[in-house]
This record gives C-alpha cells, sequence and structure tokens, in this order.
C-alpha cells in the first residue's frame, strides 16, 4: 500500500497509534544517545606504558572484507609470529561490517584491570569502540590507537579522540605527520604488516582469464570514497595504453559501488562496452582477493590519496609491478622511481563530503598520460616487469614485515 514505508498514509492525520509508536522510537533514539554519553563519561583514562601483567588484545573489525579488517588481522598475525601470546575482539558487528565468517579464534573482550589494548578503529569510532569494549574506570590499561588518515589534513575533532590513548599507531610517515597536527597523544610509524600467503597461487581459470592474457587490475571500495582510489583513472589509462591490444584485460575489482549510483553510471560509462574490462562489485573472501592479485601480471593505482596503500603493497609482495602515484602513504615502501606517476596537487573534491569539509585540504591529481606511457613500457617489456616485481618485493618484505608491531609494543620510539 502506498505510503506503508513512510507509516503514514498520505495525505492523512496520524493515527494516536502512529503518534505513539514516534514518540516512542524518538525517546528510544534520545535514551539509546544519553546512556552511551554518560557511559563514554565513565570510561578509563589510558596509561602510558604497557603493564607488566594483563592480556595484550588486538580488537578490531576482523570480519570486514576492507582494508581495515586486513589490517587489524595482519596485526594479529604479526604480533603472534614475534611471540606475543594476543587475544582477538571482534568489533564487526558494533560498526555493521560483518563481511566475512566468525574466525574460531576471536574472543570476548577480557575483564582483567591491567592490560594493553589495540584498537583498530579512527577517530570518530573510538570512543563507541571502547564502550563496546567496557574500558571503564578503574581499569588502567595502555590503549592504543591504530589509527590510518589519506590526507595531510584530519579533521580538527580527532584532537578529542586522542585523548582517550595512550599513544597512537600509524601505518606510513604521510599519516603520522597528517594525524600529529590534531592529536594531542604520541605518534609513531608503525607500518602494516603484509605478508604473502605461503599457499596462494594465480587462479586464471577461475576468474575467466585465459593462461596468456596480458592482466591488469585496480581495487575501489566505495567505503573509502572512489574519488580517491579513482578507478576512472585506472580505466582511462589501460584504454589509452593497450588500445588494440586484444590480449589485454582489466579487472576493476569494486565494493559498495551500488551505494553510490552517480559514481557507478559514470565508471560504467568510461568502461563502456570494451569486452576486455571487467567489472567484479562483490565480496570476495581474503583467499579469494589474494587469489586475484595474483593472477594479475600488473596492478594500477591511480589513487588521489593514500594514507598506507595497502592493495598496492599486497601485490608487490607476490611479485607484481605495480604503477602508483607518486605521493602519500605508499612512498614510504614504493621507492622505485618506475613506478611512480608524477602527480600535481589539487583541492581536494569529494561529492560524498569524506574529506572535502576539511579546509585547504589536498590531493594529488596522477598525471595520466605519464601512467599511459608506463603501463605500455611494461606491458611490452617483460624484462622490466620482472626487474619491477623483484625489487618491490624486496621493499615490502623489508618495510612490512609486521616486526614493527613487536617494537612498537616495547617501545613506540623504536618504531617511528
Amino acid at each position: 500500500m502506498a505510503g506503508d514505508d513512510a507509516g503514514l498514509a498520505p495525505n492523512k492525520a496520524p493515527t494516536k497509534r502512529q503518534q505513539a509508536d514516534v514518540t516512542v522510537f524518538g525517546d528510544l533514539k534520545i535514551r539509546k544517545r544519553l546512556a552511551w554519553r554518560l557511559r563514554s563519561l565513565t570510561l578509563a583514562p589510558p596509561v602510558k606504558r604497557r603493564p607488566v601483567d594483563g592480556p595484550v588484545v588486538v580488537a578490531g573489525l576482523f570480519r570486514a572484507a576492507s582494508g581495515l579488517g586486513r589490517a587489524v588481522r595482519g596485526c594479529a598475525d604479526a604480533l603472534e609470529s614475534h611471540g606475543v601470546s594476543v587475544l582477538r575482539v571482534d568489533l564487526s558487528g558494533q560498526f555493521g561490517q560483518e563481511d566475512l565468517p566468525p574466525d574460531p579464534r576471536l574472543a570476548a573482550p577480557p575483564k582483567q584491570a591491567l592490560g594493553t589494548l589495540i584498537v583498530h578503529v579512527n577517530a570518530p569510532e573510538t570512543d563507541w569502540a571502547l564502550v563496546a569494549l567496557g574500558h571503564y574506570r578503574p581499569r588502567r590499561w595502555r590503549i592504543v590507537g591504530a589509527w590510518v588518515w589519506e590526507t595531510p589534513s584530519p579533521p580538527a575533532s580527532w584532537r578529542a579522540a586522542s585523548r582517550r590513548l595512550s599513544e597512537i599507531w600509524a601505518p606510513s610517515r604521510f599519516a603520522a605527520d597528517a594525524i600529529a597536527s590534531v592529536a594531542d597523544a604520541p605518534v609513531a610509524v608503525v607500518p602494516h604488516a603484509v605478508i604473502a600467503p605461503p599457499d596462494i597461487a594465480s587462479d586464471r581459470a577461475g576468474f575467466g582469464l585465459a593462461p596468456g592474457d596480458l592482466v591488469c587490475l585496480t581495487l575501489a571500495d566505495g567505503r573509502s570514497s572512489f574519488y580517491r582510489k579513482n578507478p576512472i583513472g585506472a580505466v582511462k589509462v589501460f584504454r589509452a595504453a593497450l588500445d588494440g591490444r586484444a590480449d589485454a584485460r582489466l579487472i576493476v575489482k569494486t565494493r559498495h559501488l551500488c551505494d553510490q549510483p552517480a559514481y557507478r553510471n559514470a565508471l560504467t560509462a568510461e568502461i563502456g562496452n570494451d569486452p576486455r574490462i571487467r567489472l567484479i562489485d562483490d565480496d570476495l573472501s581474503e583467499a579469494d582477493m589474494w587469489a586475484l592479485t595474483a593472477s594479475a601480471d600488473i596492478f594500477l593505482s591511480l589513487h588521489r590519496a593514500e594514507g598506507f596503500g595497502l592493495p598496492i603493497a599486497e601485490a608487490m609482495a607476490l611479485g607484481k609491478p605495480v604503477i602508483a602515484t607518486g605521493w602519500s602513504g605508499n612512498m614510504d615502501f614504493m621507492a622505485d622511481a618506475d613506478a611512480a606517476v608524477a602527480f600535481r596537487l589539487v583541492p581536494v573534491v569529494d561529492p560524498t563530503q569524506r574529506y572535502a569539509p576539511q579546509p585547504d585540504a589536498m590531493w594529488a591529481e596522477p598525471d595520466l598520460e605519464a601512467a599511459t606511457v608506463r603501463l605500455r613500457a611494461l606491458a611490452n617489456d617483460p624484462a622490466l616487469r620482472a626487474r619491477l616485481a623483484a625489487a618491490g618485493r624486496q621493499a615490502v618484505a623489508r618495510f612490512c614485515n609486521g616486526a614493527a608491531y613487536a617494537k612498537a609494543l616495547d617501545d613506540p620510539s623504536a618504531a617511528s
């Protein structure tokens, strides 16, 4: 019946029952917000040093298919590989990001009075996470916020959340410098752990790719802003560089494209009827994502900003040559100038409003002509691809091997 979605029939006054439902719903929302606010006022203050006793808890979106999910899983794995006993506490349900099946290693939040918590959520979610984890007075925990930001200008409102933390770990120097400008807590550079699973192999048949295809791959997630990730730029470069090559393929792997119809329409219009370009808008398991990357020959990231660039590092860890914008967090581990695309800094234009509200916010506009030249050169030169792949694998093994987590756990200053 028309009007059912709104709960009221059109052009009619609400019934007493409908008025009561609206009042109760409104009161419930107010009561929930007040209750949360009161609980947040009783959160325990952080301590500055790691307690001698108590557990080490890594909390975050363990069941999310996003970069935040991969980062928290990598942190827990890295600490355990360095001899640290870790409790994994999942917050995916609290933030509506249960993309993956439950991991049997997940545990309930511990109740000890002392301990160390590494929480992989950003500033706006910090209070919510601490409430969900039950960090109330009189607990005395060292609380580490694993934060990331993609432009030089984080929101000024992050400062209040930083006061809940003993320290902040940022995955790149770029992100650390940005966050330090709005944080009262000390900030250390602690790179993400990026270690390719030993049993991952190419699965071209599973993705409908032929053994002899030249496969390019680009990734983007709507929750991270398609405008920032810029898959349209990758499509433009692919078509310009490899026009006429029947063996060339581009996989555009996205998530949440349906949530942004304007960008979806622009992306599909850019792809057009090119049968060489395949759009995959879906959640894949972590193993399938590794297999997809392993199936590619070249990874493209014509991003406008990265706090770290986890997909770039993962491709490099698998020995894939990358072509990526030479600016922001990825430059910590992408030292080879042959892989970095020239750019110019421009004011942020992001219709999602995730970044645009920050005054004087800037990000990179990659030089697509330069990227086109680089892609054509890589496509035509297997030896160049092999050289870049070897250099990239070595760089990631050196910078993203997970050792920084263990060092920062014992001494944050050792990680910077």
